[in-house]
């Protein structure tokens, strides 16, 4: 691991080591030169960056015949309106067939590379919400890498009917972790048409977990938290573990007694299926605040 957030140029690595992880590199003109054959996992925690951060992480692509995990923060800010651009670079697609395991939220770099191999792909940009363009850029990437992918995981995911063509591409897709952190009408619309989708397009599913959080406020409307959950749960007997958590002083009323009945019949043959909502508000100046530790509401 290394941690030298004053170097402003070059540096070698120690001779032939197979795992690299920069941590505090801030300024983009840090720069490692690697021991490209051998390493199998690089990490690199910077958040922003521009078109060299990611040129560099695609040399790093093109360079390491064993590379199998690339672990990446690097997000283009964009001109102002806007959370992401194309990229200048028109020298075509690399092709990585070592990578098995992605983690990213850069849209130009989804746009520049083929990962046949992948398995597991983590979408996640921490403290800021990711670019706009951030969910085409995967669907495309996916299906130009016509990959095995196991395990997709998106942070801060977008309300996007693109998510829905995400899952059209993945039929072999057996994880799915969606994190929210907002909610609103169109994110409703999107989680419950994805539910409808999953019936049929995922048979392969075994773990679906969906989390709606929120620092200060609560959500309102869950409408996909109803029947047609049920319908995925009985339709799909592999799915084993259901992890629904929202944020929220609603009571949520679509699931009808009878389906929390037979929902609870089903986790009592050993299914893990978890629905709950947490929230209250707080009284005082502000009544949209809330504690999230009070008010747990277990449904299943």
């Amino acid at each position: 691991m290394l941690r030298h957030p004053r170097i402003r140029h070059h540096r070698r690595l120690p001779p032939n080591p197979s795992k690299v992880a920069v941590q505090n590199f801030d300024h983009l003109k840090n720069r490692i030169e690697l021991p490209y054959p051998r390493i199998v996992e690089f990490s690199d925690d910077r958040e922003w960056g521009d078109e060299s951060l990611t040129d560099y992480y695609v040399s790093l692509l093109r360079q390491s015949p064993k590379l199998e995990r690339l672990l990446t923060n690097h997000q283009f800010p964009g001109p102002p309106g806007k959370r992401s651009f194309p990229s200048k670079n028109k020298s075509g697609i690399i092709t990585s067939v070592s990578v098995r395991d992605l983690h990213a939220c850069d849209s130009a770099l989804m746009r520049r590379i083929s990962l046949p191999a992948l398995e597991s792909l983590t979408v996640n940009s921490w403290d800021v919400s990711l670019p706009d363009d951030i969910l085409p850029a995967i669907r495309d990437m996916l299906v130009r890498s016509k990959c095995p992918l196991r395990t997709l995981s998106i942070f801060d995911a977008p309300g996007h009917s693109d998510l829905v063509r995400i899952l059209e591409s993945t039929p072999q897709l057996t994880e799915l972790r969606l994190r929210f952190p907002s909610w609103s009408k169109k994110q409703d619309n999107t989680v419950n048409s994805l539910i409808e989708k999953a019936k049929k397009i995922l048979p392969q599913l075994r773990i679906l977990d969906i989390n709606m959080y929120d620092c200060e406020f609560l959500g309102v409307g869950f409408a996909f938290v109803g029947a047609g959950l049920l319908d995925l749960v009985k339709a799909r007997p592999g799915l084993r573990v259901l992890n629904v958590q929202v944020l929220t002083q609603d009571v949520l009323t679509v699931l009808k007694q009878k389906d929390l009945e037979e929902l609870r019949a089903l986790k009592s043959q050993g299914r893990e299926l978890s629905i709950t909502t947490r929230g209250e508000y707080r009284k005082g100046e502000d009544d949209q605040r809330f504690t999230q530790t009070e008010k747990l509401r277990v449904y299943v």
